[in-house]
Parts: structure tokens; C-alpha cells; sequence
């Protein structure tokens, strides 16, 4: 029995199982609210299908998020449904950056022990959402975010823009509590937004989508980069002072040499070229040109000055750049040659990368991978450490937005199917953290055509065992 439902309440980054004892798989109930996806699945005993009053002992569980608690995702800690930018800083704490959050995450943070923090407070909702980068320095972290009108219904001028128009720009927190400024001159926000925390850096039309790709703080400087103008633009760190500029065709990510320079991805997707200036704005002699065939989804620099490459084509590994103040040289990998296709393909396992959109390293030399998928909606992430030998340290994902899960009932549920995803479920475990994301079923480089990679969509999904093969 298939039932279907719709509630008012509940979380887009977990999926839910209620399974009675005894029981067997009887019905499914799929939830959404405003803000999430919640897959419930509910194990009834034959009888109580029919009984007039059935007693069941039932228990909740959830997966779908390695925060695995309701209460974690109502008091707004839990992983994000994507990654779109990465930073870490010297002492690990990783920053990731979503554009489209709706639970509010479109900013994490993620102590290098991997315990997620409370999201900073504001970041989507009417009016404005996240954008794709974040940095910090040791006082402040910053992000891109775009205030909008909503047609014309806003009529704050310190916090929204003109009817038809958007600011794009940075917002500005501080790092011992995310929640808060201070304020700067020339700051906007203060409705659902701390007040005089955000910089508008440009207003466009609403129609037009360029806005801040790349951002890198010192102490005493930030410095943006938007393809809106073509250019990189320095502020003051501390109060937000436009200082200089410079030209740039089509800037993207941005990150520093040890030596203080600073490099800048050309062209904002696929980027096969990174190039290098001072940072006054001086085109300097060295240049990267990535392999035929590899395309940049992020990049950073570790604490011996390499250069770590995020390589999105079918590769799927992380490259090492050396002498970079000299003749940037490629100098060797990160991670298993084809990623998570490699091997068995889809199975999840240490260095199985897939589309890193986040890569860097802490002071120590651990690097931490963030990584996503393709797929048209709900790409989700899962972030990884790995200590200097290459050995994973641990892994945080959330892998569910709008998303329907399968319970393989050949097994009584011990195996559940999203919509890319699969989990084993140990029943035995503690609430909450009984599914482990174990691998994807989706490969865009076998089935390029595959509906999941084409279609924009919600899923529906079956698990059926036809012939002794699983479908």
C-alpha cells in the first residue's frame, strides 16, 4: 500500500523512516513543507491495515543529512543541500557557500573536528538569498549575497533595492558570532538581516545573473571579483572602503599565493585557465593552463604553496600545481583517477571524488574536499577530510532536497534508494544515525541522457527485484 501525503512541517535535508516492531514494509508517506523534504517511511503490521483501532509501537528516524536530529535542523545546524564555494581557514574551520538554501544554510561553517555550527541568521528569506563564495580572516567572514524587491513589494530603502532591481554584493560577519555586524557606512540590511551588515557592490537589473563569483580576505583587505564589469575590486577589510580596482575578462574564483599574490580563474564555468597578479593589479608572468580536457570547479592554496585544483571533467581528482612563483608546474594528484566512477562504480570510498566544487587546506596540511554531483536538482554535497598521508579523517554530507526514497523490500528496508543515492540501514543503531550513505547509482558519463541529469524534477522511485536483478 502506497500512500501519499503533504504536511505542513519539516526539514528539506533529511529523509525520515518510522519502522514498528514487528513489522514489514507496508506504507510509505513522503513529506514536504515550506522549507523541506522529508521522506517518512512507515512499517504497519497486515493487521493494522484493517483494524479498527491498531496499537503500534512505531520509531522515528531520519537520514539523508550526517546531522542526523529534528532538533539540529530546527535550530538551523545541519549540512546544506549543495556546494557552490569553499574556504578553509589555517585552523580547518571550513566555510561553504549555496547559492539556494531554503532552509537558511546558505552559509556553513565546519570545525576542522567536523562538528557543523549553527548557520548565521539571514541569509534567505524575502528579499535575499546567498550567492557563491566566502572567505574569512581571523575577525570576520564574508559571502556574496543578493538583495532583491520581490516585484516591487519591498519599500525599505536601507535594505532592498528599487522595484526591478537587485544589489549583488558582500555581507559581512563576524566570526565570533555570525549572527551580527557590525555595522559599516554604506551598509543595507537590518529586515531579517543584521543591519549595515551587506555591501552592495553593484545593482543590476533583476534578469541579469552576474554577480560576485570570487572573494579572498587578508586582515586588512578584501578583494571581489564579478564578470557583471569584469573586474577585481579591493575594500578595506575593516570598513568596507572601496580601495582600488582592475580589469579582468570574465573573472571567477579567486585565492593567494604564499607570496601574496593573487590568482584568478578565467571564465566563471568550465574555467580551464587561471591567471596571477599582484595585488595592486599587475598582470604577472606566471599562468596556469589546466590539461586538455580537465575543467576547474575550485582551487586553493595549502601551507607549502601548491596550488590544489578542483578537476570536474571525467577525471574527477584534485591537482597539485608547485613553484608557482617561478613556473607553475603540475606536479602530481589528489584521489583515485575517475572518482567515485572508479573501481565499483558509484560506491562511496577515501579519495572516490565527484565534481570537487571545494578544495583547501589548513595550516597542518590536511586538505578537505567538498564534493557534489551531477544532477538537475538537489545536487547535494559531502565534505571530506584527509590528514597529510591521505588518510580520511571523516565525512559530512547532506545529499537530499527535493528527493523520494525506495526501501528495497527484498531485505526488509536494510537498503533505502533516493532519487541518485543509497544507504544501508543498521536498525540496531541509535535514532537518527542508523543510514549510511554507501554510494550513487547515477553515472553521467555512461548514460549522459539519464532523466536525472536532464530533467528538472521531482522523483518518484521503486525498488523491485524482478528476475533475481535489482531495479
Amino acid at each position: 500500500m502506497l500512500r501519499m501525503s503533504r504536511s505542513a512541517r519539516g526539514s528539506d535535508h533529511q529523509m525520515a523512516t518510522v519502522r514498528p516492531s514487528p513489522a514489514g514494509w507496508r506504507a510509505v508517506r513522503w513529506v514536504q513543507a515550506l522549507t523541506c523534504c522529508v521522506l517518512l517511511l512507515q512499517l504497519l503490521s497486515p493487521g493494522a491495515l484493517v483494524a479498527a483501532t491498531p496499537q503500534l509501537k512505531v520509531t522515528n528516524s531520519w537520514f539523508g543529512n550526517s546531522n542526523p536530529t529534528r532538533s539540529s535542523v530546527s535550530e538551523g545546524v545541519f549540512m546544506p543541500q549543495g556546494i557552490e564555494g569553499m574556504y578553509v581557514s589555517p585552523d580547518g574551520t571550513v566555510w561553504l557557500a549555496k547559492g539556494w538554501e531554503e532552509g537558511g544554510g546558505n552559509i556553513t561553517q565546519v570545525t576542522t573536528d567536523g562538528v557543523v555550527q549553527k548557520h548565521p541568521h539571514g541569509t534567505f528569506g524575502w528579499g535575499h538569498n546567498g550567492a557563491q563564495t566566502v572567505t574569512s580572516n581571523s575577525t570576520y567572514v564574508y559571502f556574496g549575497a543578493n538583495f532583491n524587491n520581490e516585484g516591487g513589494a519591498l519599500l525599505e530603502p536601507n535594505n532592498w533595492p528599487p522595484a526591478g532591481k537587485t544589489w549583488k554584493g558582500i555581507s559581512r560577519r563576524l566570526i565570533s558570532n555570525t549572527d551580527t555586524g557590525p555595522a559599516f557606512a554604506g551598509g543595507k540590511g537590518g529586515k531579517d538581516s543584521p543591519a549595515g551588515c551587506f555591501l552592495p557592490v553593484y545593482e543590476t537589473p533583476d534578469n541579469v545573473h552576474a554577480g560576485i563569483m570570487g572573494l579572498y580576505a587578508t586582515e586588512g583587505e578584501v578583494f571581489s571579483s564579478s564578470p557583471f564589469d569584469n573586474s577585481i575590486r579591493v575594500y578595506d577589510a575593516n570598513t568596507m572602503a572601496f580601495k582600488r580596482s582592475w580589469s579582468v575578462n570574465n573573472p571567477g574564483k579567486l585565492a593567494m599565493d604564499t607570496a601574496g599574490r593573487l590568482w584568478v580563474s578565467v571564465g566563471t564555468t568550465y574555467a580551464t585557465q587561471i591567471v596571477c597578479y599582484d595585488i595592486n593589479g599587475n598582470l604577472q608572468p606566471q599562468s596556469i593552463t589546466l590539461p586538455a580536457g580537465s575543467k576547474m570547479g575550485s582551487m586553493g592554496i595549502d601551507p607549502s604553496g601548491r596550488m590544489l585544483v578542483g578537476d570536474i571533467s571525467q577525471n574527477e581528482q584534485v591537482l597539485f600545481y608547485t613553484n608557482l612563483t617561478t613556473t607553475p608546474t603540475q606536479s602530481g594528484t589528489f584521489g583515485t583517477k575517475f572518482g567515485v566512477f572508479s573501481g565499483t562504480p558509484g560506491e562511496l570510498g577515501p579519495q572516490k571524488f565527484n565534481q570537487v566544487m571545494g578544495v583547501g587546506a589548513d595550516s597542518a596540511g590536511n586538505i578537505y574536499v567538498a564534493n557534489t554531483q551531477n544532477r538537475t536538482i538537489g545536487e547535494g554535497i559531502w565534505l571530506e577530510k584527509y590528514n597529510v598521508a591521505g588518510e580520511l579523517q571523516w565525512r559530512r554530507y547532506c545529499v537530499v532536497f527535493t528527493d523520494v526514497g525506495g526501501a528495497d523490500a527484498s531485505n526488509d528496508g536494510a537498503d533505502i534508494y533516493g532519487a541518485t543515492e543509497h544507504y544501508t540501514v543498521d536498525y540496531s543503531k541509535p535514532v537518527g544515525r542508523q543510514a549510511t550513505l554507501v554510494g550513487y547509482t547515477a553515472n553521467p558519463y555512461k548514460y549522459p541522457y539519464d532523466p536525472r541529469f536532464v530533467q528538472y524534477s521531482n522523483n518518484s522511485l521503486m525498488v523491485r527485484t524482478l528476475g533475481g536483478q535489482k531495479f
